[in-house]
């Protein structure tokens, strides 16, 4: 009997799988199985709107990190400054 798997299980595999041979694997499904859903056009929307929705993200994580790395470099900076100010 097929393994019954829903379209969200699929893509989230295909969204963290380098391959869609890896995403079968670990689904444990044949890579067919990705294929033939690949081809229906409804299914390629959500999978598409499913990786615009993961860019963003990553977009939107890279850029509080540059900000968290920015803060941390000026406190640094203000760190060093102080210990300059002790000193004199």
């Amino acid at each position: 009997m097929a393994k019954k798997i829903r379209d969200e299980t699929i893509i989230d595999a295909l969204l963290i799988s380098a391959t869609v041979r890896s995403a079968a694997a670990k689904l444990e499904i044949n890579e067919q199985t990705i294929y033939r859903r690949k081809r229906d056009p409804e299914f390629m929307q959500k999978y598409n709107e499913a990786r615009v929705s993961a860019a963003a993200e990553i977009l939107r994580q890279t850029v509080k990190y540059t900000e968290i790395t920015d803060i941390m470099q000026q406190l640094d900076e203000l760190e060093a400054w102080r210990r300059e100010q002790e000193q004199r």
